[in-house]
Formats: C-alpha cells, sequence, structure tokens
C-alpha cells in the first residue's frame, strides 16, 4: 500500500462521515421546515396559545436603540451574566 493510497483511505473515510453527518443533519432541518410550513399564518389580534407563526411589521412610537447591537428596536432585553463592584468598595453598589 503505497503513501497515495493512504491519502485516498484517508480522504473517503472523511468524506464519507461527513456525507452521513449532512444526510442526518437534512432530515434535522426537513422536520423543522415542516412544523413551520404547517403552522397558519393568522392576524396577531387572533394569535392562540401555543406554536403559530406571526407576520407583519411592527408599528408604534420612535423605536429606542438597543444597548448592545445599537439597532433601532422597540423591545430588548439585556441579561448580566458577571457582576464586577466598583474597584475597592464593598457592599451594593454593583454596576
Amino acid at each position: 500500500m503505497s503513501s497515495d493510497d493512504g491519502k485516498l483511505l484517508g480522504a473517503s473515510v472523511v468524506g464519507s462521515g461527513f456525507g452521513i453527518y449532512l444526510f442526518f443533519k437534512g432530515f434535522r432541518e426537513f422536520r423543522e421546515y415542516r412544523v413551520v410550513a404547517d403552522t397558519p399564518v393568522i392576524p396577531i389580534r387572533s394569535v392562540p396559545m401555543g406554536l403559530v407563526q406571526i407576520r407583519g411589521q411592527a408599528k408604534g412610537d420612535a423605536p429606542v436603540t438597543s444597548p448592545v447591537s445599537h439597532t433601532p428596536c422597540f423591545w430588548y432585553r439585556v441579561v448580566i451574566e458577571q457582576w464586577k463592584s466598583r474597584a475597592g468598595r464593598s457592599g451594593e453598589e454593583h454596576y
């Protein structure tokens, strides 16, 4: 077995493994597509509980700027995962 045969075998194994991965990933994507495709499109005022598909454009007063992405939006949420206290101070003062 020469060096070229070993490289060919390695490339075949890697290619087959990648093909199997893409095959199963495709089934997962197709299942998600079917769930979204089967959900009805309805007006926002009559949204029932459960999984629905909403289509439209948000309207309201002047949009605010998101503090993280700096994009205009009507609602945002910021989750703080780590608190740091000010230099050398103790107590309740956190920012």
